[in-house]
């Protein structure tokens, strides 16, 4: 397991990788406090609630994925659950991280390496205004990363309506479907978030200071728009399946007219030769004038209507 501890220390920020110093110092420690496991085993989530006398089931929570975000409460700390989101082979994917925090307190449990706790942490660990904001911090981070997505998935909507129109076809299609689970799954993950965030702006908690209620309303605002521009591309993608479906019928429909134009434009070369195939003795078949008259038909009668059929507008 990684852990690392950041506190404040004569009002200067300092911080313990050393997992005995780290339970050394969280004996006797009065101030303000982020403590970060990576990975986390059995011992170390028993260690978190032998220490904290956090409720088991959200040791439970540590352990498994949770597919959904989620807020509980209980005597004394809040637990939540948040996704980051990341984007992979233009797939989305999505990982857990959840967070015991307090008053004075904030405890981060993660599956492997997060890139918006260290994102936060690499540009400095402010624990002077309290765990509230440093909260914050981590949930703007989280919704940073949705913006980004967003942005790379109107590219690749933009690349797919292209390839409806100049080239339909069956991998076309596959991406169509591809963006629209991507589209759904981050439309799960942000639309409890938002709610999480409703909760923090319509209630008065005691570890969320009046003056940082704005930061948890700004990441609140900043959801309602993610989630109305999941809602826009995914109509995007389905009028994209819409374009999709109108083309291969269109195209189905100019295979078929090119198919019977040609069936017909035969049909009367096919009459001419059995007819005159026939070994009828009453048909002057010895004379010259016959076999020019065949020839002179066959190709007359097929250039005489493919003519016709373009006057009317059929080919």
């Amino acid at each position: 397991m990684g852990a690392t501890l950041w506190y404040l220390e004569n009002g200067q920020p300092a911080q313990e990788t050393d997992l005995e110093g780290i339970r050394a110092k969280l004996k006797d420690i009065s101030v303000p406090y982020w403590l970060s496991l990576i990975s986390p085993g059995e011992e170390d989530l028993a260690w978190l609630g032998q220490t904290w006398g956090f409720h088991p089931l959200t040791l439970e929570d540590c352990r498994n994925f949770n597919p959904r975000p989620k807020l509980e409460e209980y005597t004394g700390y809040f637990f939540l659950v948040l996704h980051e989101v990341s984007l992979r082979r233009d797939r989305a994917e999505a990982r857990d991280l959840q967070f015991y925090f307090s008053q004075n307190y904030l405890i981060t449990v993660q599956r492997g390496e997060s890139l918006a706790l260290a994102g936060t942490s690499e540009r400095g660990v402010d624990l002077s205004r309290g765990v509230d904001f440093l909260l914050y911090r981590f949930m703007s981070q989280i919704v940073e990363d949705y913006f980004v997505i967003i942005g790379t998935m109107d590219e690749l909507i933009e690349q797919v309506e292209e390839q409806v129109l100049a080239k339909p076809g069956r991998r076309v299609l596959r991406r169509i479907f591809d963006l629209r689970q991507n589209l759904v799954s981050l439309l799960r993950l942000a639309a409890p978030f938002r709610e999480i965030l409703h909760v923090f702006n319509s209630h008065d908690y005691p570890f969320i200071q009046t003056d940082h209620q704005v930061y948890f309303r700004d990441v609140y605002n900043s959801l309602v728009f993610i989630h109305e521009m999941i809602e826009t591309q995914r109509d995007l993608t389905g009028g994209a399946l819409e374009a999709y479906m109108s083309s291969v019928s269109n195209n189905l429909n100019e295979v078929l007219k090119r198919l019977t134009l040609i069936a017909t434009i035969f049909m009367p070369i096919s009459f001419i030769a059995s007819f005159w195939g026939m070994n009828l003795r009453l048909l002057p078949v010895g004379e010259d004038w016959v076999a020019l008259l065949t020839v002179a038909l066959i190709v007359v009668l097929p250039l005489g209507m493919l003519a016709w059929f373009r006057a009317r507008g059929w080919a």
